[in-house]
């Protein structure tokens, strides 16, 4: 009788567990939804980069050139 017990107290803290590790990441994908998207930030930081005629490169090897930028509404 004693290994069932042991059984049910591992079975019982990989559920508490699971429902801890749970929590923690609802939570913190809540925080991170309420952030507001900032648009500008990201250009300033990666789109400085793109612009018509800039050279696309991948593996270091040139693969082509950038021939239209826009954004979608």
């Amino acid at each position: 009788m004693e290994t069932h017990a042991r059984y049910i107290l591992i079975g019982l803290f990989v559920i508490v567990a699971s429902l801890a590790g749970s929590v923690c990441l609802l939570a913190c994908m809540r925080r991170r939804a309420r952030r507001p998207h900032d648009l500008s930030r990201a250009f300033r930081e990666y789109g400085l980069r793109l612009a018509t005629g800039a050279a696309v490169s991948f593996n270091g090897i040139r693969v082509g050139e950038v021939t239209n930028l826009q954004l979608k509404p």
